[in-house]
């Protein structure tokens, strides 16, 4: 299991599980949380979010249980002191779609007598909208993150919680073709990536190509390799080579890539900074 921080004064988690010891990981949750432990049994994790505010006068601890590795939790509440705490939390419908992609937001923060929603539903810095449950039109394809604001809280932050692709967008393939193995390690990754490949007997050069969510080209990695290494039957696969991509360059978001053959399975990587 792993959890990763985001900043901008927010105590946003994001809570990601792997089953292949860390070579491919599963987005779960959003949490509001101060500490995450692994539990005693598999599946089993424990969430501690703590809130102290207005100078003490609000003092409260939940405990977050899960046995689903972070899918479905139970709210334990051992320690209450003074109103409900105030933090900021939403959901939105749909989360993913092709442009242009109307999304409405559902606020589900806590705290007595809300009275300000802030919204910057592509984190610009500017205020999107100011009603508590707006709906929102994404115009443009790409990976937004959006964060709420609310008075006496930090603000949340979702960060690419919203994909918007064009229809003719390049969508990634998990089918596993017989002769082409392609993964990448670590995922998520910061800046740097190893991506391994098998390819076919009968084939000596090849390229990685790499996309960003839009479907545009962004890099070309180039494979040549000799025929040696290929044994002396076409039946025999090359051994498990594999090269390195960097994301210096780039921004945190989700990345597809993919070996430059027919067959080729397309593989999705994060990017996160």
């Amino acid at each position: 299991m792993k959890h990763i921080g985001y900043g901008d004064g927010s105590k946003t988690r994001e809570l990601w599980y792997s089953n292949d010891y860390g070579e491919n990981w599963i987005f779960k949750n959003h949490l509001l949380s101060s500490s995450i432990v692994g539990g005693r049994q598999s599946g089993e994790l424990f969430v501690r979010a703590s809130y102290t505010q207005m100078m003490g006068l609000i003092n409260h601890t939940y405990i977050y249980h899960s046995l689903d590795y972070g899918e479905t939790f139970t709210v334990y509440h051992p320690f209450a002191y003074g109103p409900e705490p105030y933090y900021a939390d939403f959901i939105a419908e749909p989360t993913s779609g092709t442009v242009p992609l109307t999304v409405q937001f559902t606020d589900l923060s806590s705290g007595e007598n809300i009275t300000s929603w802030e919204w910057d539903f592509d984190r610009d810095g500017i205020v999107d909208s100011y009603e508590q449950n707006p709906e929102y039109t994404y115009q443009d394809t790409g990976s937004y993150s959006v964060k709420l604001e609310i008075p006496n809280s930090e603000g949340h932050i979702k960060t690419n919680y919203i994909e918007v692709t064009t229809n003719n967008s390049i969508q990634e393939e998990e089918i596993q073709i017989s002769g082409i193995n392609l993964r990448n390690y670590p995922n998520p990754f910061n800046p740097i990536t190893e991506i391994s490949y098998e390819l076919p007997a009968d084939v000596s050069q090849a390229s990685i190509e790499i996309y960003n969510f839009k479907g545009q080209r962004i890099s070309e990695l180039k494979i040549d390799q000799p025929s040696s290494n290929f044994g002396s039957t076409r039946n025999v696969k090359c051994k498990i080579n594999s090269l390195v991509w960097d994301g210096s360059g780039f921004a945190s978001g989700i990345y597809l890539y993919k070996l430059n053959l027919e067959n080729s399975p397309i593989k999705k990587m994060i990017l996160l900074k």
